[in-house]
């Protein structure tokens, strides 16, 4: 039943978002920021009620962590598609995805991900994902936060042994020198990819670490960054776990 209302509901917003969505692609080439935030507000509209639709229960513990002030590298775990939506739903706007550039190929969807400002990144591309990365420093340091998901891809294995994560990525904090907010994410698979296309109802909790300061690690940890957040979040993770 709730997946049938999800498809409804998904419907529904297409028709009606169509004339809005032609209107920001017009209005995007006189200001492309305040479009992307407007976009970014539209699409956390419409991911709240998915949420809501899904019947999932969202738990968001370190909201301190957040920062009110700066730009910060948010790096979470992949777990499933509402990842994305349990995100997006807590974190203040402007915040800018790095996704696959496979997103724009899905029809209506693939438009959104573009008028939100993704950055896309080709994986078979050394050097488009160069540009990905520039792209993502220079949006830090215009002081807007960046979310990477460093697994590159949802792990479908046990949820305390995350992918390694890319090391490529941590450049976008290392290079402009914000700092990073690790982001532990619970109970999304769960809600669809166990049993999809089926959804589920179910809890999921969404943990803000301790930022993590690239400038005042130890000179071994900078160049391992990544190793060095993805223990950080299997700590919060097997907290969660205990609990």
């Amino acid at each position: 039943m709730r997946s049938i209302l999800i498809v409804l509901f998904l419907v529904t917003v297409i028709i009606v978002l169509l004339p809005v969505m032609l209107f920001e692609l017009v209005f995007r080439q006189f200001n492309r920021e305040a479009s992307e935030i407007h976009c970014q507000y539209i699409a956390r509209t419409v991911m709240k009620v998915i949420d809501f639709l899904a019947g999932m229960q969202l738990t968001v513990k370190g909201s301190e962590n957040i920062p009110k002030d700066e730009a910060v590298l948010y790096v979470p775990n992949h777990r499933g598609a509402f990842d994305y939506t349990s995100v997006v739903t807590t974190l203040p706007v402007p915040v800018f995805f790095v996704g696959k550039a496979d997103f724009l190929k899905i029809p209506f969807f693939g438009v959104w991900v573009y008028l939100v400002g993704t950055l896309l990144l080709k994986r078979e591309s050394l050097k488009e994902g160069l540009k990905v990365v520039l792209d993502a420093i220079e949006k830090v340091k215009a002081g807007k936060s960046v979310i990477i998901f460093p697994e590159g891809t949802r792990n479908k294995g046990d949820i305390l042994e995350p992918a390694k994560f890319k090391e490529g990525s941590f450049k976008i904090a290392v290079k402009s020198g914000c700092r990073i907010i690790p982001v532990a994410i619970t109970g999304t698979r769960e809600i669809f990819e166990r049993q999809a296309p089926i959804v589920k109802s179910g809890k999921v909790t969404l943990a803000f670490g301790e930022p993590i300061d690239p400038k005042t690690l130890a000179p071994e940890d900078v160049k391992r960054i990544g190793a060095y957040t993805r223990e950080k979040i299997i700590e919060m993770l097997k907290k969660e776990a205990d609990q």
